[in-house]
Formats: structure tokens, sequence, C-alpha cells
């Protein structure tokens, strides 16, 4: 399967990246350009790769880079490893090893959940968040806290409580329950 994604990087005008990640080596396209950085992280099934289409239409705007998750695309497959932390510091670990200066992240459900902790959990200094099609409210008991899946607080609450100021839902699908 990963020879498909090498054919599929022949017609893809960006520069592959390799970045180590504490031992696991990460895959990233770096669309390159002038303006402000655009860190792209895609959902569970999308090696970077499929967001061509989008680097290609921002190529004018931004430097686009769009990051293999670990276990997608051409970066490392580990045994295990695929909690939300370790998704938040392969982000943190490109993000550094890249020298990116407040990137904007745009994440989409998967990617979108990473973007949201990376935002609000490790305080980095982001131009902005988009996140794209993910849940933000599930209903619940009046007992218990309002969680997303994943263990990340109910984005409206954490955006209400002012805690990831510039942060954007596109098409987030509304609560379940």
């Amino acid at each position: 399967m990963r020879d498909d994604f090498r054919v599929d990087l022949e017609s893809v005008a960006a520069a592959s990246v390799h970045v180590d990640a504490k031992g696991i080596e990460l895959h990233a396209l770096d669309y390159a350009g002038d303006g402000p950085t655009l860190l792209v992280l895609p959902g569970i099934t999308s090696p970077a790769v499929t967001w061509d289409f989008v680097a290609r239409a921002f190529g004018d705007l931004a430097r686009v880079i769009t990051l293999d998750l670990r276990g997608r695309g051409l970066s490392d497959t580990p045994a295990r490893g695929y909690g939300l932390s370790e998704y938040v510091a392969d982000t943190i670990a490109t993000i550094d090893a890249l020298g990116l200066d407040r990137p904007t992240l745009l994440g989409h459900s998967l990617g979108a959940r990473i973007a949201a902790l990376c935002s609000t959990v490790q305080r980095k200094d982001f131009a902005m968040t988009h996140i794209a099609d993910v849940i933000h409210e599930i209903e619940t008991s009046d007992e218990q806290e309002t969680f997303l899946p994943t263990g990340l607080p109910s984005l409206d609450r954490v955006l209400g409580g002012g805690l990831c100021s510039g942060v954007t839902i596109l098409g987030g699908r509304p609560g379940m329950g």
C-alpha cells in the first residue's frame, strides 16, 4: 500500500519531509510558499497526499504542510501509541522540528480533535485553529461531564470558557444522543 502513496506523490508539487517524533518517523508534504504556515492534520483514513487539492487552493496564500499521522501514509506504523496524547506530541514535534512560527492548524475529523487539543492543552502559540467535521457536543445525564469520545471537554464549553480564542468550527456535527 505504501508504494501506492509514492506513486501519488509523483504528481504532487510538494517536498517530502521527515520528522523524528521520539523515535517515530513522521512524513509530511511541504508545499513551500511565502505566506503564513497552514499545517493540515487529516482525519483517521486520509494520508497527507489526499489533501493536495486543499494545498493547491491555498498555495498563493500560505505555506501549506500536510502531515501523515502516525500509522498513515508514509509515516511509521508503530505497534501501539495511537492515543490523542501521542498524536498531539507528534504534531508539536513536527512544528518544533520544522521551526514553524505561529502556524495555523486545520484539522479534519481526528485531525480536528488533535488540533483542538494542541490549542487548548499544549498552549502552543498558534495564529488560528480551524477544526472541521468534528462532534462538538454530546448529550449526557446531569451527573456526567460532557466529553467527546476522545476525552476532550465539550468544545462548546471550552470555547465558552475562552480557553482557545481563534478556534473556528467548520461543519461540526451537532450532538449525539
